[in-house]
C-alpha cells in the first residue's frame, strides 16, 4: 500500500516540476537603450548583448520600472578589448517582481535581448 503511494505521488510531483519546466522562453526584440525590457513579474534567464567593439558598455539591471528598483547584479562593464558578442546568464532563473529595468550607457552602439518567462501568479 505504501510503495503504491509513494509511487504515485513521485508520479505526481514529477508530472508538477515537468508541467513548470515547459513553459516557453520568450525574448525581446533587439534593444538599443536604457528602458523596461520586462513587464510585471517573470523569470529573467539572462541577456545577449552585441557591442560595436570600439566602445565599453557599462549596464546596471534593475528589478522594477526604473533605476530605483532593487539592483540585480552588480554594475557590469563590457571592455571594447572583449569579444564583441557577450552573454550573461543565470544557472537558475532570477525572479523579478516588478519587471526589468535595463539602465546601459556607451557612447557608441550596442544591441541587447533580454530572456525571459512570464509568471502568472
Amino acid at each position: 500500500m505504501w510503495k503504491r503511494l509513494s509511487v504515485i505521488i513521485l508520479t505526481l510531483i514529477t508530472t508538477v516540476v515537468l508541467a513548470s519546466a515547459n513553459e516557453t522562453l520568450k525574448y525581446t526584440v533587439d534593444l538599443t537603450a536604457d528602458g523596461q525590457a520586462i513587464t510585471g513579474r517573470a523569470n529573467f534567464y539572462g541577456l545577449y548583448i552585441v557591442t560595436d567593439g570600439a566602445n565599453a558598455v557599462t549596464f546596471d539591471l534593475h528589478d522594477g520600472t526604473s533605476t530605483a528598483g532593487t539592483k540585480i547584479i552588480p554594475t557590469t562593464v563590457i571592455d571594447p578589448a572583449d569579444n564583441t558578442n557577450q552573454v550573461i546568464s543565470f544557472s537558475f532563473p532570477v525572479v523579478v517582481s516588478n519587471g526589468l529595468y535595463v539602465n546601459i550607457t556607451t557612447a557608441g552602439t550596442v544591441t541587447y535581448k533580454v530572456y525571459y518567462n512570464t509568471i502568472f501568479k
